[in-house]
């Protein structure tokens, strides 16, 4: 989701800045444990365990863009 904050794209306003845009990302939003894959571990008795590998969990992440 983005939103511009300033907009002077025509340069009709004394500034610097011709876009300042706002924005945020949310990563796996309802936070499921996605299984990519799996590690198999092998111990000193020769028995083999499945460790599964786990896709990225929730993030979110924000950003702001400003075009001079």
């Amino acid at each position: 989701m983005s939103y511009r904050l300033f907009d002077n794209h025509d340069g009709s306003k004394k500034s610097i800045f011709r876009n300042i845009w706002l924005g945020l990302d949310c990563l796996n939003l309802f936070g499921i444990n996605n299984v990519n894959s799996y590690y198999w571990i092998t111990d000193v008795t020769g028995q083999q365990y499945a460790v599964p590998n786990y896709l990225t969990g929730r993030q979110i992440n924000g950003k702001v863009v400003i075009d001079f």
